[in-house]
């Protein structure tokens, strides 16, 4: 004999279901049961069992005589015409709906056949039922019922089908045009207005109406627009446990899914990834619990509008009158343009493999699988390098970035530790003359990383712009200038020693004159900012000329007692008493108006929020 005990409210949180804290709030989720309910979300039942199904559904199982199960706040605004149920029945038997309690009117009742253990539809006419706070409950009158889920249907559906008179609606059969109505994704699509739904039930809780998928459930969002391309999709969800993601399939669930937009956070926040398709037309969206359940707000698409121009394109056979086109052939050169590594790389904009890039908080960024990499190809090295920072995050301890040069198969020149959950600039100091173009992998370690961006560290000491001079075999090419022979008629050249205005030129003191600009700090202007993650610190700066005229040379004092200084680039340190001297190297001495220099620096330990800088 089937064992007896009512089911209360924290057993039904047991179960799983992610809408939990709204429930425990003491406050009702409104439901919405034209898209259908979840019938283990109940707010009241007696003589029956939560269980989970071999295939994962949760149900209300063991229904039997007087047994039942109560769900309140039902928004029947549009009336109440039938309801059905997903269930599986051990023989004949038959569910009664009442209104309110177990004792309230009858609403109609729902006959079920054996199902031989499989679940089916079942629906029945019931009385119409007007109110947007309603409450109802399933009876058991006959027979052992096991429900899964419920839904019911407006009155407003019902008054349609009284139509069928229309054969006029074989004259009208221009309106199947109709159902094709396109939705425009790009503009946003509420979850709950979901075309179709399984395993996932609408749900208000705070102002917000979603819906709460299952793991392995999914929303369906037919004829959706897609005309202006796709080039990435965002999600406003939230999900109570790590690892969630919402798998977005299109047309059918048989094929692989074009994107995987994970979701964190047990607030609703908006999360994304960009994709790469040449998607284009009208098509049926499939949105998917992966992990555990999902609540999912809304999602949009975002356009890919070049995309499809392109296509217009290859529809230009008019190209091949083109053929002249082939002069292009000497564009192969641009793909060796090399890349500015010095001035910062966005993750999001570069070769990647086992990443995916995503969205969230307006930061777009490359989530890279242990042993996934990204890659920049021709980085440009002319400066050296003397380390490497990285704006990164990290759910979970011992991740590290493993730089590499040209090949995953020698040993990596440098590896970042990554230890803060939220974006943050992490560095790491190399010591390395390298030099030229080179492919540049950064590579996670450990466990997944998100990155945002990364910035190579020009080498102080490195002579790079000397290399180019190398490539002035051309001088050599100069004293070859016969034309210089020519010019032996310079004995105008001694016509110079007439330039003992060269020597008035010693009256260019006035240039030490302008030592005096360096002493003159107004209209030289520093700015800093602070990057800290705990064990150590990065600090960058930026010195503006802003004195009207052009300068040769600055100094910038910091004091000692505020920062340790164990690397630094493009620049020169020195201590004098309490106080590092950063002066910079030849290339960056000189500051036209307006124009900066800026210069970095790595240290251990702590740092305040802010320091003492001054410049000269």
């Amino acid at each position: 004999m089937k064992r007896k005990f009512p089911v209360v409210l924290s057993i039904m949180l047991a179960a799983g279901l992610s809408t939990a804290p709204a429930l425990q709030s003491n406050a009702a989720p409104h439901m919405h049961p034209y898209n259908g309910v979840e019938a283990e979300v109940n707010f009241g039942s007696s003589g029956v069992d939560i269980v989970t199904e071999a295939d994962g559904r949760k149900v209300v199982s063991g229904i039997e005589k007087g047994d039942y199960f109560t769900v309140k706040t039902c928004d029947f605004s549009s009336g109440l015409a039938s309801i059905t149920i997903t269930a599986k029945s051990e023989g004949m038997s038959v569910i009664e709906v009442r209104k309110g309690d177990a004792s309230g009117e009858s609403l109609g009742n729902i006959k079920l056949k054996s199902t031989d253990g499989e679940y089916q539809t079942f629906t029945a006419n019931v009385k119409n039922l007007v109110g947007d706070n309603e409450t109802i409950t399933f009876v058991g009158s006959v027979g052992n019922v096991s429900i899964d889920s419920w839904s019911a249907a407006p009155l407003t559906d019902v008054e349609t089908p009284e139509d069928p008179t229309q054969p006029e609606n074989p004259d009208q059969p221009t309106q199947p045009e109709q159902p094709a109505a396109s939705v425009d994704a790009y503009a946003g699509v509420e979850a709950e207005n979901a075309t179709q739904a399984n395993a996932a039930v609408v749900l208000s809780a705070d102002g917000v109406t979603y819906q709460a998928i299952r793991v392995n459930g999914y929303i369906v969002i037919k004829n959706v627009d897609l005309s202006n391309g796709i080039s990435g999709i965002l999600a406003t969800a939230r999900a109570s446990k790590p690892k969630v993601s919402l798998d977005v399939y299109v047309d059918s669930l048989d094929s692989a899914p074009i994107a995987k937009i994970n979701v964190t956070g047990a607030s609703f926040k908006e999360s994304g990834v960009k994709l790469t398709s040449d998607l284009t037309g009208t098509h049926d969206l499939y949105l998917v619990a992966n992990g555990h359940t999902v609540d999912l707000d809304s999602f949009k698409v975002l356009p890919a509008h070049q995309t499809p121009e392109q296509p217009e394109n290859p529809d230009q056979p008019e190209n091949p009158d083109q053929p002249t086109e082939p002069e292009q052939p000497t564009q192969p050169e641009q793909p060796t343009t090399p890349v500015d590594i010095y001035s910062g790389v966005e993750a999001e904009n570069i070769e990647s493999k086992d990443a995916t890039v995503q969205i969230s908080n307006d930061v777009t960024y490359q989530t890279i699988n242990a042993g996934g990499y990204v890659v920049v190809r021709n980085a440009d090295f002319t400066n050296g390098i003397s380390g490497v920072f990285a704006n990164a995050q990290a759910s979970k301890p011992k991740t590290s970035i493993a730089i590499y040069v040209d090949s995953l198969d020698s040993a990596p020149i440098a590896t970042i530790t990554v230890t803060s959950r939220s974006f943050k600039d992490v560095a790491t100091k190399i010591s390395n003359d390298l030099s030229g173009t080179h492919d540049i992998y950064l590579v996670a370690v450990g466990n997944p990383v998100d990155l945002n961006s990364f910035k190579v560290m020009a080498n102080p000491n490195h002579t790079p712009d000397q290399p180019e001079n190398p490539d002035q075999p051309e001088n050599p090419d100069q004293p070859q200038q016969p034309e210089n022979p020519d010019q032996p008629e310079q004995p105008e050249n001694p016509d110079q020693p007439e330039q003992p205005e060269n020597p008035d030129q010693p009256q260019q003191p006035e240039n030490p004159d302008q030592p005096e600009n360096p002493s003159t700090t107004e209209g030289k202007d520093v700015t800093y900012t602070i990057n800290s993650w705990g064990t150590g610190y990065l600090v960058n700066f930026k010195v503006t000329n802003n004195t009207g005229a052009a300068v040769d040379g600055w100094t910038v004092r910091v004091r000692k007692d505020q920062v340790s200084i164990d690397s630094s680039w493009c620049v020169n340190i020195t201590e004098e008493g309490d106080y590092y001297l950063i002066t910079p190297l030849s290339w960056n001495t000189h500051l036209e108006n307006g124009q900066s220099a800026e210069f970095g620096l790595i240290g251990t330990g702590s740092i305040g929020d802010s320091i003492t800088v001054t410049v000269e």
